[in-house]
């Protein structure tokens, strides 16, 4: 290293560290230049993990046996998609212990691990997203725990049938953004909405995503500015913005809120 830069150590790190996390392209090649540079980039090759399909989850599986298990504290931002099973998402969730940003879509309940994690993003699913009659809700979540406790924006991916008897989001004590899927226009979620208000005055944005068959009917049901009623455009494509550094549905609720607010 030191014959092809004239820099200090510590400066060619955070050089090459920067080219890294601008394109992945360079990442990869410059994990073929010597240990020592592979051994900075590494860590920044994990710091945003997205596993949707079976192919690149059993890849991170390998690198889960061939690493320290201290090494993926480097993962910040994590995506275990749906399909891929409670028994993949628990041994990924026992490994990354430091994520700031979660969208976990493997239902929580089927999970064999205790979510020991406190990410300030959260994006989860509680139970499975089909269900049989007659419905049989899954407990409402423990907001106590301490996957909560440093939750600013939170979402959860269950049907309205899940989340419209729940109570307590007040004992979120970070949270200023949530977000709830009403699937079914037929469920009113007023009362709750209320409640939700009154309870929890630091909340800016409570955000009701729409199927995307849905219209949008209920608009002015709440009569708070800052009640968001949006299609949803979908989660994955929503945390492919966000791990692109483009605008997500949070900037899009805020920027509604806003302007409902200056006509409220």
């Amino acid at each position: 290293m030191s014959s092809c830069f004239d820099f200090p150590l510590d400066l060619q790190r955070d050089i090459l560290e920067f080219s890294a996390r601008v394109d992945v392209r360079i990442a990869l090649q410059l994990v073929l230049v010597s240990s020592l540079v592979r051994s900075w980039i590494d860590p920044v090759l994990y710091e945003a993990v997205t596993l949707i399909h079976q192919p690149t989850a059993s890849q991170f599986l390998v690198a889960i046996q061939l690493k320290q298990a201290g090494f993926f504290a480097n993962v910040k931002a994590l995506c275990i998609g749906y399909h891929l099973g409670a028994e993949l998402a628990s041994k990924v969730l026992a490994v990354c212990t430091r994520v700031e940003e979660l969208a976990c879509w493997v239902p929580t309940h089927k999970l064999s691990t205790r979510l020991d994690i406190s990410p300030c993003r959260l994006s989860i699913r509680i139970a499975d997203s089909h269900f049989e009659l007659p419905f049989k809700p899954e407990p409402a979540p423990d907001f106590s725990t301490s996957l909560y406790s440093n939750v600013t924006h939170l979402e959860f991916m269950d049907d309205i049938q899940q989340w419209n008897g729940w109570d307590h989001f007040d004992r979120i004590p970070k949270l200023t953004h949530l977000s709830l899927s009403w699937t079914d226009e037929g469920n009113d979620p007023s009362t709750l909405v209320t409640r939700i208000l009154a309870s929890c005055p630091k909340l800016q944005i409570l955000l009701l995503l729409l199927d995307k068959h849905e219209h949008e009917s209920g608009l002015a049901l709440f009569g708070s500015p800052r009640v968001v009623v949006m299609h949803d455009a979908g989660s994955f494509a929503n945390w492919e913005a966000r791990m692109a550094d483009k605008p997500d549905r949070w900037d899009a609720a805020e920027a509604i809120a806003e302007t409902q607010g200056r006509f409220a």
